[in-house]
């Protein structure tokens, strides 16, 4: 079932999807990884763009991951 009509839209189904990390190295030595994951697509039927594109509704997660220097983790 490619999509599905709700009271937020009609869902449209994610067909593939490339999510990449992002990196961020701290001045203390850790690196931030961040990768949003899109869970969910609406199409809205109602509401359009200034260009006339439907507007979506995107439901999405934050994946998120430290990597810190041993001089900074908790002692076992």
């Amino acid at each position: 079932m490619a999509e599905s009509e709700t009271p937020e839209g009609v869902e449209v189904e994610i067909k593939e999807s490339r999510e990449q990390w992002s990196s961020v190295d701290l001045a203390d030595g850790t690196t931030i990884r961040l990768k949003t994951v899109v869970v969910e697509v609406k199409r809205s039927e109602e509401e359009y763009d200034a260009e006339g594109n439907p507007a979506y509704r995107v439901r999405s997660q934050i994946i998120f991951d430290v990597r810190a220097p041993d001089k900074l983790r908790k002692k076992q």
